[in-house]
């Protein structure tokens, strides 16, 4: 069979003295080269050669036709937000800030965000982004609360374990009550805000990054009223996320939450993962 692997990728400053550019054919080329050279089959090769021209031919149709400037970002991580949640669209918007676009982020303030971890020195990277931040009411800071006595000392890393009987309960309300997940409570915070920013403001591309998974169904509404490219961006599986898969939940919770991500995959105009 065919062997799949992964590889770190780092994001570092080009310090050299021009503008950030892609160049398409010879990038392009140089990975699809790589590809085609770790394949055996020669069937396969072409075929991966036939895909990776018409992948490219597209890209290069979406990048001429489509030259964003205001692009507003729905994540739920952010400065002053740590770990790994919050750094790939950190990096993504102050990069394409520098390459002369306009990222508009809208995000949840960190007094009512449960965040397990902050890092405030990640605000520097940060801090010519337009920001807005709203309310949100979380399940995990009531969590945390009725287990420790403070709100985000118990917040886990990123689902309920299952070792007391509390922490089985909440688990349970959780997978089949709060559906995609429990940070579904700032949607109507966030999409009221998203409202107000389109409304004063010209916005070329909407992009939502979970989890949670949730804020893709922000970007739903958005798209289904006003119409925007939206972008979305899934940093780890949503209905087959490793965890789910030994819990109970009831059919109708599965099913509500398998419904909502194939209305989020099937409106959306590009996927990132």
């Amino acid at each position: 069979g065919y062997s799949i692997s992964e590889m770190d990728i780092f994001f570092k400053k080009d310090i050299r003295n021009r503008k950030p550019h892609l160049s398409t054919w010879r990038d392009g080329w140089r990975h699809l080269r790589f590809i085609i050279s770790s394949i055996k089959s020669n069937q396969f090769k072409f075929l991966t050669f036939f895909v990776g021209i018409i992948y490219l031919s597209i890209f290069i149709m979406f990048i001429i036709k489509n030259e964003y400037k205001n692009i507003l970002i729905i994540t739920y991580y952010w400065p002053p937000s740590g770990g790994s949640g919050v750094q790939r669209w950190m990096y993504f918007s102050k990069y394409l800030k520098e390459m002369g676009h306009n990222p508009i982020v809208v995000t949840v303030d960190e007094k009512y965000a449960s965040y397990n971890q902050k890092d405030y020195s990640l605000l520097n990277e940060i801090d010519n982004i337009e920001t807005y931040k709203t309310k949100s009411f979380d399940l995990l800071k009531l969590y945390s609360f009725i287990k420790s006595g403070n709100t985000t000392k118990s917040i886990p890393q990123s689902y309920i374990p299952n070792k007391s009987f509390f922490d089985k309960f909440t688990s349970f309300i959780r997978l089949n009550f709060f559906i995609p997940d429990s940070r579904v409570g700032w949607n109507k915070y966030a999409y009221k805000k998203v409202i107000n920013i389109i409304s004063n403001k010209k916005i070329d591309c909407l992009i939502t990054t979970g989890p949670p998974h949730s804020t893709h169904l922000v970007g739903l509404k958005i798209k289904n009223k006003y119409k925007l490219k939206w972008i979305v961006d899934l940093r780890d599986p949503w209905t087959e996320i490793f965890y789910l898969k030994n819990r109970f939940r009831f059919h109708f919770s599965k099913q509500k939450n398998k419904k909502l991500e194939s209305e989020v995959l099937e409106n959306s105009d590009a996927i990132i993962t």
